[in-house]
């Protein structure tokens, strides 16, 4: 198990390798207590000149976000970092209620075109 701490916005463990980074088994992130993410923020964590292998998993236990985010590793073997995403918003029932009214209204002009 590789533990990489993130202790604030520059502050953050790092694995540098010159030649070949082999990665397996889990990568555990952990985020000091005083230490909230916010949207947009990425962490270099890894460098590598060659990278061999993936995580098996990434433990995220001791690396909660606040409401609305989550952790973005879409990067992770390409430039070895991790970011912050804002979550997509879920509709109300309210909005799902006027959607559904809106493709009904759709559905009818349809059928009155033809």
């Amino acid at each position: 198990m590789l533990t990489l701490q993130i202790l604030g916005t520059g502050l953050h463990d790092a694995l540098r390798q010159i030649g070949t980074l082999g990665l397996d088994g889990t990568l555990r992130i952990e985020l000091d207590t005083n230490f909230e993410p916010l949207a947009g923020q990425r962490f270099d964590l890894l460098d590598w000149t060659l990278l061999n292998g993936r995580f098996d998993d990434i433990d995220w236990r001791a690396a909660p976000l606040g409401a609305g985010l989550q952790w973005d590793v879409s990067r992770l073997y390409v430039d070895g970092s991790i970011g912050v995403l804002s979550m997509p918003a879920v509709p109300e029932p309210q909005a799902w209620a006027l959607m559904l009214l809106g493709l009904g209204g759709v559905a009818v002009a349809k059928r009155r075109r033809r």
